[in-house]
C-alpha cells in the first residue's frame, strides 16, 4: 500500500522511509534459527529475497541520493551560494525526477541567479520555465506549482498566461488566498478591475471565514496576501469615490500589521531565536512605531486628499518592504534565520 501510495502522490521521499522500516523488519523476522549441523541451499527462498533487496535498492537509493543533495543545496544557500545550490539542485532533480517540490526549489534558484548573469539570463529563465512546466505536468492540483508558475510568467510580463494558471490553482485551492491574490495583481494589471477586485475581495472572505480561522496560534497567523489584498482594494475604492468603504478597507490592512507586529508571540519569537529578553528591540519598536504613524494619519484623512492617501498606502507598502533587512541588521544571525 505505501508503495503504490508513492508512485501517485509526491515522490518517493515518504515512502522510502516507511518502505525501509518495513524491508528491515521483514528481513530480521526471516533469519532463521541456526542450523550448524546442516548448510541450507540457495533455494528459491533466498532468490526471492535478493530480488526484494535489489527492487528496493534501485527504488530508495536515488531518493535517498537526492535527499542529500538537497540537504547541500540548503547549506549553500545559507551561506549565499546560489550558483552551488543550482548545481545540487540539479543532481537531486535527476536522482528523483518525479519530485515535483525539488523541481520548484530549483527553478526559484534559476531565476534569483537571472540577475548575476552576464548574459542576461535567458538560458537560466527558459530552464526555470521547463522546471515549472515539468512540475505542473507531474502534480497538475499542486496548488502551490500552480501559482508559482503564474508568477513566474508576471515576471516575464505574460499576463495573459500567467491569470491561466492562476485561476488553475484557485481552482485546485480555493481557500488559497496567495493564489487569489498574485490572480488579482495579474487582472489588474491586465485591466481587468472588476475580476481583479472579486478576487482581493475573495481574498478577505477567506480570512472572515471557517477556513482564515483554523490556525494553531492566531498571533503567529499572519498572512500578507489579506494585508496586500485590503490596501490594493482601498485604493480601487477611492477611485470610485467610495470613500468610507475606502477607508475601512485601508484600516483593515493596517491593522492586519499592526496586530501581528504587536503580538506577544512575535516578541516571543524573537526572544527564543536571538536570545531578547525584555521589550522589542529598538529597530523593531521604530518601525511599529513609523506603522502606526501612518495608520494614524490614514485615520485623520477621513477621506480627504486622493493624494493624502496614495501616499499613506505606499508608506505602508515601503516600510513593509524595509522591515525585515532593517530588523536583521540589529539580530544575531540565528534570530534573523527564525524571523525570516
Amino acid at each position: 500500500a505505501v508503495a503504490v501510495h508513492g508512485l501517485v502522490d509526491y515522490g518517493w521521499q515518504i515512502p522510502a522511509l516507511a518502505l525501509w522500516t518495513a524491508g528491515l523488519i521483514g528481513g530480521l523476522s526471516a533469519v532463521p534459527r541456526a542450523a550448524p549441523a546442516r548448510k541450507r541451499r540457495f533455494g528459491a527462498e533466498s532468490l526471492s529475497a535478493l530480488a526484494a533487496a535489489a527492487v528496493a535498492l534501485a527504488i530508495l537509493l536515488p531518493e535517498w541520493l537526492s535527499a542529500r543533495e538537497v540537504a547541500a543545496a540548503d547549506s549553500a544557500l545559507e551561506h549565499g551560494s546560489l550558483t552551488a545550490a543550482a548545481g545540487h539542485y540539479a543532481k537531486a532533480v535527476r536522482w528523483s525526477p518525479r519530485n515535483e517540490g525539488t523541481r520548484l526549489d530549483y527553478a526559484g534558484v534559476l531565476v534569483s541567479l537571472v540577475p548575476y548573469s552576464e548574459s542576461g539570463g535567458k538560458e537560466l529563465l527558459d530552464e526555470a520555465e521547463r522546471q515549472y512546466r515539468l512540475a505542473v505536468h507531474q502534480a497538475p492540483t499542486h496548488a502551490s506549482a500552480l501559482r508559482r508558475l503564474g508568477e513566474f510568467y508576471v515576471r516575464r510580463s505574460r499576463q495573459v498566461e500567467a491569470a491561466k494558471w492562476l485561476r488553475k490553482s484557485v481552482a485546485a485551492f480555493p481557500n488559497y488566498t496567495a493564489a487569489h491574490y498574485a490572480l488579482a495583481e495579474c487582472e489588474r494589471s491586465l485591466g481587468h478591475l472588476r475580476t481583479a477586485e472579486q478576487a482581493y475581495r475573495r481574498v478577505l472572505a477567506i480570512a472572515e471565514g471557517p477556513a482564515g480561522q483554523l490556525q494553531a496560534v492566531p498571533e503567529l497567523a499572519f498572512d500578507p496576501a489579506v494585508a496586500q489584498s485590503a490596501l490594493r482594494l482601498a485604493d480601487m475604492l477611492h477611485d470610485r469615490n467610495e470613500c468610507s468603504a475606502s477607508l475601512a478597507s485601508a484600516r483593515r490592512g493596517l491593522t492586519e500589521m499592526a496586530r501581528y507586529r504587536q503580538s506577544e508571540a512575535y516578541q516571543a519569537t524573537l526572544a527564543r531565536a536571538g536570545g531578547i529578553s525584555g521589550p522589542l528591540p529598538p529597530a523593531e519598536a521604530d518601525l511599529l512605531e513609523a506603522e502606526l504613524e501612518v495608520c494614524a494619519a490614514v485615520g485623520e484623512w477621513q477621506c480627504g486628499s486622493r493624494e493624502a492617501f496614495r501616499r499613506a498606502v505606499e508608506a505602508v507598502r515601503e516600510l513593509e518592504d524595509s522591515m525585515l533587512p532593517r530588523l536583521w541588521s540589529k539580530l544575531p544571525p540565528s534570530a534573523a534565520q527564525e524571523v525570516d
